[in-house]
């Protein structure tokens, strides 16, 4: 399937489902009848680093609760890391 630009209703959506279902890209894809798995993840991880410099670089606990709850359902979550550094980086307690 060809990726084309989010809708605000599937956005909208989107945000719900992530607060509901926090990381479970199989099932928000599901309930999201025109994106895939690859679509919906991936835009999980570009929505956090659109947020990265306006948000997380302020808020340090906000970071870690990101990484305790990715870590939570990926013990690796390099794309995590890829985007944002490592927890040192951070001063975040390991």
């Amino acid at each position: 399937m060809k990726s084309c630009k989010w809708s605000n209703e599937e956005q909208k959506l989107f945000e719900y489902y992530i607060k509901l279902y926090q990381t479970d890209f199989h099932l928000i894809a599901e309930l999201l009848p025109n994106r895939t798995y690859s679509q919906v993840r991936s835009h999980f991880y570009n929505e956090l680093k659109r947020k990265q410099n306006f948000q997380l670089h302020n808020e340090p606990s906000l970071l870690a609760q990101l990484y305790e709850e990715l870590s939570r359902y990926d013990t690796n979550f390099q794309r995590f890391k890829d985007l944002f550094g490592s927890k040192q980086d951070y001063h975040l307690k390991q």
